[in-house]
């Protein structure tokens, strides 16, 4: 699944097997990754807003979300 900002850049992509989140990334809306990603169901997504400010994040563990 993947979202965009206004602007046209990407927002997150997220990688999903059998209803668990595998992979997920966000990047900044100028275009710049996060270096914060979800791999192998496990670590944190973080959200950033229009002006590139981190709005809120998701924590997971072994592909599902553990916290804010």
């Amino acid at each position: 699944a993947e979202t965009w900002f206004t602007n046209g850049n990407l927002k997150t992509v997220r990688l999903y097997e059998n209803g668990k989140l595998i992979e997920a990334q966000s990047w900044k809306p100028n275009g710049k990754l996060n270096s914060e990603a979800v791999q192998n169901g496990n670590g944190k997504l973080v959200f950033f807003d229009q002006e590139g400010l981190p709005t809120h994040t998701q924590l997971f563990q072994d592909g599902e979300q553990t916290g804010n």
